[in-house]
């Protein structure tokens, strides 16, 4: 649906990551609608194992957000050049996942893709979870529901 691009933050001098709409799927309402709510779901959670977002908008008619950038990259990455990971790297994910999974069911969000790539890590070790682009509103009308 997308592609991050690493980027500098020349106001607050910082890096960021810009995650632009792909091009071809721009002009398509369904996923440009979604594109627009994995903004919005970002934005309505604040917590340290969550990626957290900064802006959103439009360049040259594709959309955008901008979003904190995670130096060490996605986990799927981490294990693929490094390795397996130990077992207390592997509780240290699980516990930041858990605890990311757990704010965004408080605030009625359901991720729907947990996956290695969805795990961002910093260089601290933080591991922090991304892409809300299949996710649910619980609270929203059209929110799956069981058998449906």
């Amino acid at each position: 649906m997308g592609t991050v691009w690493l980027a500098d933050d020349l106001e607050l001098d910082r890096r960021v990551a810009v995650k632009f709409m792909l091009a071809g799927v721009n002009t398509q309402s369904g996923v440009r609608a979604r594109f627009e709510r994995e903004s919005r779901l970002l934005a309505r959670m604040a917590h340290p194992n969550i990626v957290t977002i900064f802006e959103r908008g439009t360049w040259n008619n594709r959309a955008y957000f901008v979003m904190e950038a995670m130096d060490r990259g996605d986990l799927g990455a981490w294990i693929d050049t490094h390795g397996p990971l130990s077992l207390h790297e592997l509780s240290v994910v699980a516990s930041h996942a858990c605890r990311a999974l757990g704010a965004a069911h408080a605030a009625g969000i359901v991720h729907r893709d947990i996956k290695p790539a969805n795990l961002l890590v910093n260089r601290d070790g933080v591991v922090k979870l991304s892409d809300f682009g299949v996710a649910r509103d619980t609270e929203s009308p059209s929110a799956t529901r069981a058998g449906g």
